[in-house]
Order: structure tokens, then C-alpha cells, then sequence
């Protein structure tokens, strides 16, 4: 959902499409007719990390998502950990998804 019709980005892989949508532009047209409703644009609360930076949820439910950005320079590699409080080990249904997008 984050990708999907991103200014400026052009997902490689087509799964990361929503072709029969074009969800931005549906959220501003929801926002458009209800704004009290539906403040922003597009609603999806992205969290912008900068390299280097730890980003602590203390509880991420049953079904919820966490979307995080983070922009190394050029042609830094990058380490993503994923960890239970207390630094151990996360449960086996956790999933993450990385996408590269440059």
C-alpha cells in the first residue's frame, strides 16, 4: 500500500501494485468530501528513521503493520534487526517485508 503509486517510484516487482487502484488519489478524493473525517491525504503514518536510529514499538498487534523508512547514502549497506523487547528473539508469526526502492 505504501508503494503503490508513490511519487517518483516505479516498483520492479509488480505485487507491490495495486493496478485496478490508484489509492492516493482515492484518499484525496475522501479527503476531498470529508475532511473532518479523513484529515490527511494519505493516511498511512510512516515512520522516517535516520540511519542509524533505533525504533522502538513496545506493542505491534494482531494484524497491525509498521511502515519505516530510512535513507542511507548511496551504496551503504544496511543492517535491519528485528527483535523482541528485551532484545530477544520475535515470535515465529512476525513477518517483515523490506523494499528497496532506489
Amino acid at each position: 500500500m505504501y508503494v503503490d503509486d508513490a511519487p517518483g517510484l516505479t516498483p520492479r516487482r509488480s505485487q507491490l501494485t495495486l493496478p485496478s487502484w490508484n489509492t492516493r488519489d482515492v484518499m484525496r478524493g475522501v479527503t476531498a468530501r470529508a475532511p473532518s473525517t479523513y484529515p490527511n491525504a494519505f493516511p498511512l503514518a510512516v515512520r522516517r528513521l535516520a540511519v542509524g536510529q533505533t525504533l522502538d514499538l513496545p506493542v505491534l498487534r494482531g494484524w497491525a503493520t509498521t511502515f519505516v523508512e530510512v535513507t542511507p547514502p548511496a551504496g551503504a549497506p544496511q543492517l535491519v534487526e528485528l527483535a523482541a523487547p528485551g532484545g530477544g528473539p520475535v515470535s515465529p508469526s512476525v513477518r517483515l517485508a523490506i523494499v528497496r526502492t532506489h
